[in-house]
């Protein structure tokens, strides 16, 4: 065997090996990616941040905050989060109505997929809110994930 063909071996067991070091790290131990992401963020960003479904629901089980449904009203009368306010992102006055609301008291929001509300985020950051967390894929995900909506709540 050449010396070539040995080290393209061992590097290829090298890789491998790497490969299953992370999966057991990761997968076989139950760590959540989606949950390192976010913890990964740094800490003078945490207040502002794009969160997975379950720790959307969690946060709104154990924290008073104000819920915003960025969609159309049209969208919002399909179906929305109980007690969601209906803020539309298309509105000609949408950024004036999200500056009229208390910068440090605790907000939710999501849009259909989690592009508007993404955005919204951005538009909240830049007004001085402080505490604002954002459904990661919106009402898609949230509804992929069993969670339910309602029409006259």
């Amino acid at each position: 065997m050449s010396d070539r063909l040995v080290k393209y071996v061992l590097s290829c067991l090298i890789l491998v090996g790497l490969g299953l070091g992370i999966y057991v790290l990761t997968g076989a131990q139950g760590v959540d990616i989606e949950e390192l992401q976010e913890k990964a963020q740094a800490p003078n960003d945490r207040a502002l941040r794009t969160v997975h479904v379950q720790t959307f629901a969690m946060t709104l089980e154990t924290a008073d905050r104000t819920i915003i449904d960025t969609r159309t009203p049209a969208e919002y009368s399909e179906g929305h989060l109980s007690e969601a306010k209906n803020i539309d992102f298309y509105a000609h006055d949408f950024e004036q109505q999200l500056a009229a609301l208390d910068a440090d008291a605790p907000y939710a929001i999501y849009c259909r997929s989690g592009n508007r509300s993404s955005q919204v985020l951005e538009i909240m950051r830049h007004l001085g809110f402080k505490d604002v967390i954002d459904l990661q894929g919106g009402i898609v995900a949230w509804e992929r994930e069993g969670k339910g909506l309602c029409t006259d709540c």
